[in-house]
């Protein structure tokens, strides 16, 4: 899953050199920043389940994540 400002297109570009070297497929998630905002303050499934499961982070980590959710459910 990828939060930010690239497009899903930009994303599988870019991961088509893991997806030869790891020999598989990689389904990404994207959301825009907003759009995964609104659909955690609203509840979707999908996000609480992988905000209560383990996550690898490449660029971030957990505080960051966690520390932006609750500043959103505040407002």
């Amino acid at each position: 899953m990828l939060i930010g400002d690239s497009s899903f297109e930009e994303v599988v570009l870019t991961l088509q050199n893991a997806q030869t070297t790891i020999r598989r497929e990689i389904n990404p998630t994207v959301y825009p920043l907003s759009e995964f905002r609104e659909k955690v303050i609203s509840g979707h499934h999908f996000l609480n389940t992988v905000m209560k499961g383990d996550k690898i982070f490449l660029i971030g980590d957990e505080r960051e994540l966690k520390r932006m959710v609750k500043k959103w459910m505040a407002n």
